[in-house]
């Protein structure tokens, strides 16, 4: 049966050093997707500049990306460690820039953007230390505070990818609410003719709708059964970590 579904698009910005995070979150959203479309018919879209951008010129790089962006997106991504990014002609890097879009448009409307902010706090390679950077980066996470902004540190992968699960089930049970408001306000429910009499034909489809709940809770408690296997086997193997260190 055909059935109705929301896509929320998701731009993710980050420096070049954060490249295991982003495919962590690629692969949260895509294992989450599964459930979100089967159960709240809704779908998390992530858009990256790397993936999704063709080249093409303009006033300057980042303008590129921004022009073909746009402000297509619900949710505003920004994952960093021990860099900022390059500098651009409106602001320090280019990942601050797609943030300072996203914080201009939630200023004009606190429900038209979503901004999800994370810093990875662990040891760098004293080779790979730039000082400047690091220092512009502090200072940015200051200035979130300065904005009212609340932001989230993480250590290792997995502690990302825990936090990442967590926050957008929330996010994404937030929306799933809003726009089932919506829909019950704008009147798109259909209330059916009424039949005084039931046939068998009646009777078999109520049954048969009763059998598609059992097979979707069939279908999610592998699922859910799988996510504890796979979170005891990340917890071993942390623990064999730490243990070897």
């Amino acid at each position: 049966m055909p059935r109705r579904e929301t896509v929320l698009n998701a731009f993710v910005g980050s420096p070049s050093d954060v490249f295991a995070e982003r495919e962590i979150l690629e692969d949260v959203v895509s294992e989450l997707n599964k459930i979100w479309g089967r159960n709240l018919g809704l779908r998390v879209d992530l858009l990256q500049a790397n993936k999704d951008c063709y080249p093409g010129f303009s006033e300057y790089p980042q303008e590129v990306i921004n022009t073909q962006i746009a402000d297509d997106y619900d949710i505003f991504f920004a994952i960093f460690w021990g860099r900022i990014g390059t500098q651009t002609p409106k602001s320090q890097s280019g990942t601050i820039e797609e943030f300072e879009r996203a914080y201009k448009r939630f200023k004009r409307d606190e429900k038209s953007v979503k901004i999800l902010i994370y810093f990875k706090n662990d040891g760098i390679s004293p080779a790979d230390v730039d000082l400047e950077q690091l220092a512009q980066l502090n200072e940015f996470k200051s200035r979130i505070g300065r904005l009212g902004g609340f932001y989230k540190d993480f250590k290792v992968l997995s502690d990302f990818e825990t936090i990442l699960r967590s926050d957008l089930s929330v996010l994404v049970q937030d929306w799933s609410e809003k726009i089932s408001s919506s829909d019950a306000v704008s009147g798109d429910i259909v209330n059916e003719p009424q039949q005084d009499n039931y046939d068998f034909e009646d009777i078999y489809e109520v049954e048969n709708g009763l059998f598609d709940y059992i097979d979707e809770y069939n279908d999610l408690m592998e699922e859910s059964n799988a996510a504890v296997e796979n979170m005891t086997r990340y917890t071993m193997n942390l623990g064999s970590s730490l243990s070897s260190k």
